[in-house]
């Protein structure tokens, strides 16, 4: 396993817990009060900072039809790529931790204090909500394939739902603890547990199959470019992981800060951890 401690290139971010996204030209990272930080990737200067009226902190990031969109507050911002302009908000009636979009469809997860949430669908343009899921508390991830939806909680484990009839298909609780990080490939779904391990379970039957060991302490959040996955822990390390054959490739990390989230672009991995993002060269299988 190769072991590398020095990033290529760091990203100051006013946040102690920056979400990070990337695309073929940009590198974006949620910060305090609601901005987005925009990089471009061939010369790595700053492009841009997104700044909706607020003063809560960016939950998450997403990104897909030309657009960025950013949680923050009751808020997923829209925000149209290289113009930079807002194009439009959608509002949900608690804080909105979590966003993805999939196919034509916008997913926002929000989560009043000490109660359950909601998943709330729009079509990406807005023009009226096409749906709502309950969920449970403590929600920590929100990812969308081709098929399905994922929602993972802190408290619980992983909550799928079947976006062709919109009916949920699937409660997947863990060892010990709630989930984190969530990533699919075309036939397995991992999930990164509280207490350590990612295992690997057979999509639509939904049962563990395998189990990736290495990280020491919870996996925050996960990425996959459909040949590798990395994982971001608050063990101090980013993993790089094989999908074809489980092996770890490598273990990133400075080894002084904890990592909460993780992005991949070709030949880049983004991490955000505190105050900072980091670029690290991606290792081939």
């Amino acid at each position: 396993m190769r072991e590398v401690k020095t990033p290529l290139h760091v990203f100051d971010v006013e946040s102690k817990f920056p979400c990070v996204a990337a695309d073929e030209r940009y590198v974006y990272a949620g910060a305090d009060k609601g901005v987005v930080h925009v990089w471009r990737q061939d010369t790595w200067e700053l492009v841009t900072e997104l700044k909706p009226k607020g003063e809560h902190f960016t939950c998450d990031v997403a990104l897909g039809h030309g657009r960025v969109y950013s949680a923050s507050g009751y808020h997923v911002y829209i925000w149209e790529k290289d113009s930079w302009n807002l194009y439009a908000k959608a509002k949900g009636n608690a804080t909105i931790f979590k966003v993805a979009v999939g196919g034509v469809l916008l997913y926002a997860a929000e989560q009043p204090p000490e109660k359950e949430g909601l998943i709330r669908i729009w079509p990406y343009e807005l023009e009226e909500l096409a749906d709502t899921f309950p969920i449970k508390r403590g929600v920590e991830g929100l990812f969308v394939d081709d098929k399905f939806l994922y929602c993972t909680s802190a408290m619980d484990g992983v909550m799928i739902w079947d976006m062709t009839s919109w009916k949920k298909v699937a409660d997947i609780t863990g060892p010990k603890e709630g989930a984190f990080g969530v990533a699919t490939s075309d036939r397995y779904l991992y999930v990164g547990w509280l207490d350590g391990p990612i295992y690997a379970y057979a999509k639509r039957a939904w049962q563990k199959v395998g189990e990736l060991q290495g990280h020491d302490s919870f996996v925050t959040d996960m990425a996959t470019d459909g040949k590798v996955m990395v994982s971001a822990s608050v063990d101090k390390s980013l993993r790089v992981w094989d999908l074809k054959s489980g092996r770890c490739l490598a273990r990133l990390g400075t080894g002084s800060l904890n990592y909460y989230s993780v992005a991949i672009h070709r030949p880049y991995v983004f991490a955000g951890t505190q105050k900072t993002v980091e670029v690290w060269e991606l290792p081939t299988a």
